[in-house]
């Protein structure tokens, strides 16, 4: 297991989305606000060198950019609201969604949910999910990072992994640039690079 931090120096209160590719980071506080009024910075790192390589720019989202989890507030499961908290790419193109009532699959397509046998972590405070290039499950949660390997269904934590703890995971990304990492905001101390070599 290997961790990297990013610049702290970067001025959001609290690191909550995050797009990356081979080359650089991009994050700031919260969603992008479709009414085109939000002015909230956009910080654009290097991934090679770890530093800024332009000022902070205000973004507009482009038309009809909503809170990914908008759609899915409606969702219920036996007349049971599910409360939906986080989200990632499933299989067979269907989401995994982190709920009140624990994990469920959605297949958008065919209107089907289903429970998945994953376990949640012990508090469910979950913020955040990923899935690496290698299969596995991440899940961020105010009480720390945890990953739930290919094949198995129970969480192991990552509170003993440099700069992590038991601090608070806001926000998750699969790393484009390794199968076996993840991009992890920890709120208002910073970004980490952290990759997890598969086990034998």
């Amino acid at each position: 297991m290997s961790t990297r931090t990013l610049p702290d120096q970067l001025g959001a209160e609290s690191i909550s989305t995050i797009e990356c590719t081979p080359e650089e980071i991009l994050f700031h506080d919260g969603y992008l606000d479709p009414s085109g009024d939000d002015d909230r910075p956009i910080w654009r790192l290097d991934r090679k060198s770890g530093k800024i390589i332009s000022p902070p720019a205000s973004i507009k989202p482009a038309p009809g950019v909503e809170h990914p989890l908008s759609n899915l507030d409606a969702l219920q499961e036996n007349g049971v609201d599910l409360n939906p908290r986080a989200w990632t790419r499933w299989t067979n193109g269907s989401l995994l969604l982190a709920t009140d009532l624990g994990f469920r699959s959605f297949d958008a397509e065919h209107d089907v949910l289903s429970k998945v046998d994953i376990e949640a972590p012990p508090n469910r405070d979950i913020q955040a999910l990923a899935r690496d290039g290698l299969g596995r499950l991440w899940i961020g949660c105010e009480s720390g990072l945890w990953m739930v390997d290919t094949g198995a269904n129970t969480p192991e934590s990552f509170q003993n992994a440099p700069w992590f703890g038991l601090g608070e995971v806001t926000a998750l990304v699969a790393d484009p640039g390794h199968q076996d990492g993840v991009v992890v905001a920890l709120r208002d101390r910073g970004v980490v690079i952290l990759r997890a070599l598969p086990k034998p």
